[in-house]
């Protein structure tokens, strides 16, 4: 099952937007929570006294049923499989690290349109060049 939840403290399971994580952050008691991808396009999430002010969002599986998770705290979502992968393909296109650069939609990767040289030097993106520019070590 496809599964949205966000960071609990780890001893109390409290949601981290109701109270702060004194415990340190964890993931809801859900057997078998594997998480896949976050929305972190959105972050870094704005805290005060340490209770966050918007909820991150972590997307992953679980082989729960829904009845066993429905209402945790911390779990904010059952969702289908396509709207799993669009809401991911939906996060990735948001973190598009460049104009130009081309989304591999079956890993979800993005690369520049020239290669990145493999020569052991150190080189930044141009992108008004569209090309990559060796950076100089003073």
């Amino acid at each position: 099952m496809y599964i949205i939840v966000t960071n609990v403290d780890s001893s109390t399971q409290l949601a981290c937007t109701t109270e702060p994580m004194k415990s340190g952050p964890g993931f809801p008691a859900v057997n078998n929570l594997v998480i896949d991808w976050q929305d972190e396009s959105n972050w870094p999430i704005a805290t005060v006294n340490g209770v966050y002010q918007n909820t991150p969002l972590y997307y992953g599986t679980c082989d729960d049923s829904v009845d066993s998770v429905s209402g945790l705290p911390g779990v904010i979502e059952i969702i289908d499989e396509a709207t799993f992968i669009s809401r991911k393909r939906d996060e990735y296109y948001a973190r598009r690290p460049f104009l130009s650069w081309v989304f591999d939609e079956t890993h979800f990767t993005w690369s520049a349109p020239v290669p990145m040289p493999m020569d052991g030097k150190m080189y930044t993106w141009d992108e008004a060049a569209n090309s990559w520019v060796e950076q100089v070590m003073l």
